[in-house]
């Protein structure tokens, strides 16, 4: 049995696979693994956007006459939830790839009930993420004069080695033992690094990535 197929959304897109290689009386195999690669914008997540907007006067507009955004001047009031939306760019992007394969072998010829069963997996992924708050003033009490980026990337990597050895045995058809036999090697590792930046010259240079 082979079976491919693609899913694809404007911003995630997914590729899987799954074979069974060889499937006999004593021996089978197989091996399946994905593709994944995911871009999501975050907004304003580590201040909740719905709180915000929640708790936001209805007297106050979302923008001025003049087309600039509008904010309440009294003090310790929400800041206008669109305006964060438009004005912080905050997003991250993801590519991982996992999979494994096995082989499951029944010598049901030389010791009945038999199974060994062995199987290789692995899973490796890393991120981007960037947030870049410019400065702004929306009113006399909401505003911030110094801007600020942020760019963090992370990898992890696994892989695991996993065998079993099964025997099952059933005695006058009233009683049944099972005995399980395994061991498993694992490794895992991971890193994170990161920059950050206050008060650059403009809002307009906010590209900048980690250089080693």
């Amino acid at each position: 049995m082979l079976s491919t197929w693609l899913f694809q959304h404007p911003e995630q897109h997914y590729v899987f696979y799954d074979a069974k290689k060889l499937e006999k009386k004593w021996l089978r195999t197989g091996i399946n693994f994905s593709f994944s690669n995911t871009f999501q914008k975050l907004t304003v997540s580590n201040r909740s956007l719905i709180q915000v907007a929640l708790r936001s006067t209805p007297d106050v507009p979302v923008r001025n006459a003049d087309g600039s955004f509008a904010a309440s001047n009294e003090p310790f009031m929400p800041t206008n939830p669109i305006a964060m939306v438009l004005l912080i760019d905050n997003h991250d992007e993801t590519y991982g790839i996992r999979g494994n394969t096995y082989a499951e072998f029944t010598p049901g010829g030389v010791v009945e009930g038999l199974k060994l069963k062995t199987e290789l997996s692995f899973n490796y992924n890393t991120s981007n993420g960037f947030r870049f708050q410019p400065t702004y003033r929306l009113s006399q009490s909401q505003f911030s004069d110094i801007n600020e980026g942020r760019f963090t990337k992370q990898y992890n990597k696994y892989w695991g080695w996993t065998n079993t050895l099964t025997y099952d045995r059933n005695i006058d058809e009233v009683h049944k033992f099972t005995v399980l036999l395994g061991e498993e090697i694992q490794k895992k590792d991971f890193c994170v690094s990161g920059c950050f930046a206050l008060s650059l010259w403009t809002n307009l240079n906010r590209h900048f990535k980690i250089v080693r």
